[in-house]
C-alpha cells in the first residue's frame, strides 16, 4: 500500500520495497510508483523500459486498475477505497442517482444478487459491511469456491452497502437485485434451482449463470409465460442494467406455475443467448481497442470498427481460434500489423497455419509472443 507523498519500488531484490526474487529478468530497483494523493506515477528505473498498458514507457500515469509488466511479471495497481468519479451532471452520475433512489423506493424487501468473479472488490464490500448475505452454492465444494461464488445480500432500506454496490458496480455488471417479500433464506433457495439446468438436444446438466446482468434480460425475453412465472417465483421482481437505464421484470399477471424438476434451457434461450454473448464482446472488444489500441484505429468511426471487428471474428473461426480470448488476440493482431496480415505477413501465415498447435490458446499465445517480437507490442489479454 501506498500512502499520499510516498514512493514504493519494485524490483529483483533490496532496496526495493516490494520484492519479486523470482523473476530474473527485474532489475533490482525496476520502477517506481509514487502516490500523490490524486494520481499514481510510474517511473522506470532499469533503464529497459517498463510496460504500462501494452506500451513500454519510461515514465507515465497509471490508471486505476491499471496493468503493468516488468521483466516477467504482470502487476496491476488500484486505489482503494476510491473509485472514479464520473463528472457532477454526467449520464453517468445521473444514471447511477437514479438507480440508487429507485432501489431505495422499493416496498418489499431488497435483494442483490452477486457475481464475485467480476472483482475482488465484491466480498470485500460483503465482509466489511454488517448486512446478512449467502453464498449460492453449499456444501465442501461451495466452501473450496467462496472467492469464485454467486452471493446473495438482503439489502435493508438504510443499508451503507447499496450505495457502494451502485456507485462502484452500476455499469460494471458485477449482478442484479431482486424486490421480494420472502427471507433471505427463501430467496436463495429458489434462486439455488436454477444455478443447474438441462439444454435441449443436450445430456446432463449444465451450470447457468443467471445472475449476470448481460444475459439476464434476454433470458427473460425468451421465456414463455409459463418459463417466466417459474423463474420470478412468487412476487418477485427483478432489476437489472441495461447501458444506464435499470430494467425491470416481474410475475404480475403470470400464471402460477410449479412445474417440478430442473429448468429447460430450450433451443430459443440458447440463441438469444448466444446472439447477447457475441454483441457483448463486440462492445467490449470496440472499448478495448478504443483504449488500448487506439493509434492503430486511426479516424475509424463506430461502425467502422465494428465492421472490422466482425470480420476479424469470422477469421478467426476460420483458423479455430475459437475462444474469446484467441479472437481477441486475432484481431489486436489485425490492427497493428493489417487486416489480411494471416496471409501478407510471413510469421502470421506461419503460425496460422502450424497443424503443431492443437488449441486455440496455443495458436493464440505464438501470436502474442510473435506481436511482441516483430511489432514491439505487448498486449494486455
Amino acid at each position: 500500500m501506498i500512502v499520499p507523498g510516498q514512493i514504493a519500488r519494485v524490483g529483483r531484490s533490496a532496496p526495493s520495497d516490494l520484492l519479486v526474487p523470482h523473476d530474473d529478468k527485474l532489475a533490482d530497483v525496476h520502477f517506481e510508483l509514487e502516490w500523490d494523493g490524486a494520481r499514481c506515477l510510474l517511473r522506470d528505473a532499469s533503464g529497459e523500459g517498463t510496460w504500462l498498458g501494452g506500451e513500454r514507457v519510461r515514465e507515465g500515469v497509471v490508471p486505476p486498475g491499471g496493468w503493468l509488466r516488468a521483466g516477467e511479471t504482470d502487476f496491476s495497481a488500484y486505489v482503494e477505497r476510491v473509485h472514479q468519479p464520473f463528472p457532477a451532471g454526467s449520464p453517468q452520475q445521473d444514471s447511477k442517482a437514479q438507480v440508487l433512489g429507485l432501489l431505495r423506493a422499493q416496498s418489499a424487501s431488497l435483494y442483490a444478487v452477486l457475481d464475485t468473479t467480476r472483482s475482488p472488490r465484491i466480498l470485500a464490500l460483503l465482509r466489511e459491511s454488517v448486512e446478512d448475505y449467502r453464498s449460492l452454492y453449499e456444501g465442501v465444494k461451495g466452501d473450496a469456491l467462496e472467492e469464485q461464488a454467486p452471493y446473495v445480500v438482503h439489502l435493508p432500506r438504510e443499508s451503507a452497502l447499496l450505495e457502494p454496490l451502485v456507485h462502484e458496480g452500476w455499469g460494471h455488471r458485477w449482478g442484479i437485485y431482486l424486490v421480494s417479500p420472502l427471507a433471505l433464506d427463501e430467496v436463495r433457495r429458489h434462486l439455488r434451482r436454477f444455478l443447474r439446468v438441462e439444454m435441449e438436444g443436450r445430456s446432463g446438466f449444465h451450470y447457468f449463470r443467471f445472475y449476470d446482468p448481460r444475459y439476464v434480460g434476454h433470458f427473460l425475453n425468451a421465456c414463455s409465460p409459463l418459463e417466466l412465472a417459474r423463474f420470478l417465483g412468487p412476487n418477485l421482481i427483478i432489476f437489472y442494467e441495461k447501458g444506464l437505464s435499470l430494467e425491470r421484470m416481474e410475475a404480475r399477471g403470470l400464471p402460477q406455475c410449479s412445474t417440478p424438476g430442473a429448468f429447460m434451457l430450450r433451443h430459443e434461450h440458447m440463441h438469444s443467448l448466444k446472439r447477447a454473448v457475441v454483441h457483448d464482446f463486440e462492445e467490449r472488444m470496440m472499448a478495448w481497442l478504443r483504449n488500448h489500441l487506439g493509434s492503430y484505429c486511426g479516424e475509424m468511426d463506430d461502425a467502422q470498427l465494428l465492421w472490422a471487428i466482425q470480420d476479424g471474428l469470422m477469421r478467426a473461426h476460420s483458423y479455430n481460434m475459437v475462444t474469446e480470448r484467441a479472437a481477441c488476440i486475432y484481431i489486436c493482431a489485425q490492427f497493428v500489423c493489417g487486416r489480411d496480415f494471416d496471409v501478407e505477413v510471413s510469421w502470421g501465415t506461419q503460425i496460422l497455419n502450424d497443424s503443431r498447435f492443437t488449441s486455440p490458446t496455443e495458436r493464440a499465445r505464438a501470436l502474442v509472443r510473435a506481436l511482441e517480437l516483430h511489432r514491439g507490442i505487448q498486449l494486455p489479454v
